[in-house]
């Protein structure tokens, strides 16, 4: 029959000229059929998971929040001992395949205190973008360790041992391409959550004390995985935020893809509405008492927009907020509290204490950039404020190849203020082009 896979040219068989074929014949036909009716089921099967795992296929809101399929893990082995640590690696393959050999291969390393009081309560680290180390991360493991909290350290799509040949850590995580956006961010929530998996499928950790931590990118993407799955507990997020069409058409880091966006016709109004299935905000919503957050924020952030941040502490609306009188880089000045802070809120929620978050942790607002005054002409200048008033009137001593100056001044802009300049010759006006660090 033609419709079992047979040309529809094929010559007919005559009732009288079929009765002639031998039984065995007959069993022949019947075994050749189904075997083609199995490859070709076999081949929709194959045709269907790609379809599903592949990042072109359009992505929805149900494909975000459903579960990552079951894995079988093969277990972890033993890679750095230390005297209150040890360090183990768990492999896995992506849930969500991009079909880029080295990013759909996860290796997440483990710190576990020693010796371990299990089962333990666990935070999973998530890192910036661009990482090219895992150096922050590794010290809040250390400090997690010592008060008994497991780390699991995860690289995020197309970074560190997930970089593909030839790339830059990162460069291939954010693309000017809303589809491929989406794909990555599904990518990237659905290895946490096979993460979350092998976490709550083994002795050492007590399943119901995880916790998720995030800078910057992965503040974004782990707000959105904390969303979508109540496996987690308690969340820090840390430079972090959400609207995902506001930080994109906004921050300065993302330059190069916004301008290709453009070119492209996208909008930010456009561009909210492709990428409303990965969006946090669709997600998100006020916290029970059981499930507790803290944000740190930094006041002068131009990278991930103030607004959006507000948006995050907003929606989670019982959110505890720090925040830090700088950019989005100068948190680097007071690493060690911010780790701190960190360290003793995980502490606190994941075991149901008490934790009275600081107001703010005191850093120095630094600035990078142009001066200008009549006495010295344009120069490099880092400073640092001593004094502020309000978001508008500072003072702050510069650095210049040209010496140590001051500058009282006025912001007429985010980047550009106007005031008095003291060159240690003359006191006269100047200008300062400046990026809030």
């Amino acid at each position: 029959r033609a419709d079992c896979g047979e040309s529809r040219a094929a010559p007919r068989v005559s009732r009288r000229a079929s009765s002639r074929v031998p039984a065995w014949a007959w069993a022949e036909i019947s075994r050749a059929a189904a075997a083609r009716l199995v490859m070709v089921l076999v081949a929709a099967a194959g045709l269907t998971m790609l379809a599903w795992s592949q990042p072109g296929v359009q992505i929805t809101s149900q494909d975000v929040r459903q579960a990552p399929p079951p894995y079988s893990f093969d277990g972890w082995r033993l890679i750095e001992e230390a005297e209150f640590s040890r360090v183990y690696e768990i492999s896995f393959t992506s849930a969500y395949t991009s079909g880029v050999a080295e990013n759909d291969k996860v290796r997440v390393k483990c710190w576990m205190p020693h010796p371990p009081k299990t089962p333990l309560p666990s935070v999973i680290l998530l890192h910036y973008l661009g990482a090219t180390d895992t150096q922050m991360e590794e010290a809040l493991a250390k400090r997690l360790n010592d008060r008994g909290i497991a780390a699991f350290i995860m690289p995020l799509p197309y970074h560190l041992s997930r970089t593909p040949s030839g790339k830059r850590s990162g460069q291939e995580a954010i693309k000017p391409d809303p589809v491929a956006l989406t794909a990555t961010m599904k990518q990237a929530t659905f290895d946490v959550r096979r993460l979350l998996d092998f976490i709550c499928e083994r002795p050492e950790f007590s399943p119901g004390m995880v916790g998720l931590s995030g800078t910057s990118l992965g503040s974004i993407i782990g707000s959105l995985v904390f969303a979508v799955d109540p496996r987690i507990k308690t969340s820090a997020f840390t430079l972090g935020g959400i609207d995902l069409a506001h930080i994109l058409m906004k921050s300065p880091i993302v330059q190069v893809q916004r301008e290709e966006l453009r070119k492209k016709g996208w909008t930010e109004e456009s561009l909210r509405e492709a990428l409303q299935p990965i969006e946090p905000s669709q997600y998100l919503k006020p916290l029970g008492a059981d499930r507790r957050s803290l944000v740190i924020a930094a006041k002068y952030d131009q990278v991930i927009p103030r607004a959006a941040t507000e948006k995050l502490v907003d929606k989670l609306e019982t959110a505890e907020k720090v925040e830090l009188s700088t950019g989005h880089y100068g948190g680097f000045v007071v690493q060690n509290r911010i780790l701190r802070t960190l360290a003793s809120w995980f502490d606190a929620s994941l075991r149901d204490k008490e934790f009275q978050a600081p107001r703010s942790l005191d850093a120095p607002t630094l600035r990078i950039g142009v001066a200008y005054n009549p006495e010295t002409s344009a120069q490099v200048a880092l400073a640092f404020d001593v004094w502020r008033s309000g978001d508008r009137f500072f003072a702050a001593p510069m650095i210049t190849p040209k010496g140590i100056q001051g500058f009282f001044g006025a912001s007429l802009t985010r980047e550009a203020s106007i005031g008095v300049s003291v060159t240690g010759r003359k006191t006269t006006w100047g200008i300062y082009w400046n990026y809030i660090l």
